[in-house]
C-alpha cells in the first residue's frame, strides 16, 4: 500500500516509523473488520439472494444494507445512503491519489531528475506536475482498456505486481551490503 509506505518513509526515526506503522495497521485492521461486519449484517438483513440478484459479486451489499434498514422515502435513508456512497468514493479517491502521487514522486526523483542536470525548485515542481499528468492519462487509458475485467482479478493482479516490485528490494537489502539510499 503506497500510502502506508509513504507515511513510513516520511518518518524521522525508527520510533516514529514504528508508531506510524502501528497506527496504519490498526486503522487498516479496523476498516477490514467493519467491512466484514457490514457484509454479514447485509446478508442477515437484506438476504444473500437479494444481494446476489443486484450484484453477483456482492459489492452493493453496504448500499443495500443502508436501504434495507430504514423505511422507503425517509430522509434518514437518503442521508445514510448518501453518506455511504460518499465514503466509498473518498476511499477510492484517496487510494488513487496516493498511488498517483507515489508514482509521480518516484518517477520525478528517481528517473527524470537524476538522469539530467540538477533542476531548480520550480523545475522540479513542473516535472512533478508533468509526471502526474502523464501518469493520470496513462491510468485512464489503462482503465478504459480493462474495464470489463472483474474487480477481484484487477485487485489481485495489482497486488501481485506490487509484490513483485517489493521482493527484489527486500532481497537486495538483505544480501547486498551496498544497497542503501545512495546505492
Amino acid at each position: 500500500m503506497p500510502h502506508l509506505i509513504l507515511r513510513v518513509a516520511a518518518s524521522r526515526d525508527g520510533r516514529s516509523a514504528r508508531r506510524t506503522t502501528s497506527i496504519a495497521v490498526g486503522l487498516t485492521g479496523a476498516f477490514y473488520f467493519l467491512l466484514i461486519v457490514t457484509g454479514f449484517a447485509a446478508a442477515a438483513v437484506v438476504g444473500g439472494a437479494t444481494i446476489g440478484a443486484v450484484d453477483a459479486n456482492g459489492q452493493a451489499a453496504p448500499i443495500l444494507l443502508g436501504s434495507g434498514v430504514l423505511d422507503d422515502g425517509s430522509t434518514a435513508r437518503v442521508a445514510l445512503i448518501t453518506v455511504m456512497a460518499c465514503v466509498a468514493f473518498l476511499v477510492v479517491l484517496t487510494a488513487v491519489t496516493s498511488v498517483t502521487f507515489a508514482a509521480a514522486v518516484s518517477l520525478t526523483r528517481d528517473v527524470l531528475i537524476r538522469a539530467e542536470r540538477p533542476l531548480t525548485e520550480a523545475g522540479q515542481v513542473w516535472t512533478l506536475r508533468t509526471a502526474t499528468a502523464v501518469l493520470c492519462v496513462g491510468g485512464v487509458t489503462l482503465s478504459a482498456a480493462v474495464h470489463r475485467y472483474p474487480v477481484e482479478f484487477l485487485g489481485t493482479f495489482s497486488l501481485s505486481v506490487a509484490a513483485t516490485c517489493v521482493l527484489p528490494a527486500l532481497v537486495y537489502s538483505f544480501f547486498w551490503p551496498g544497497f542503501d539510499r545512495r546505492g
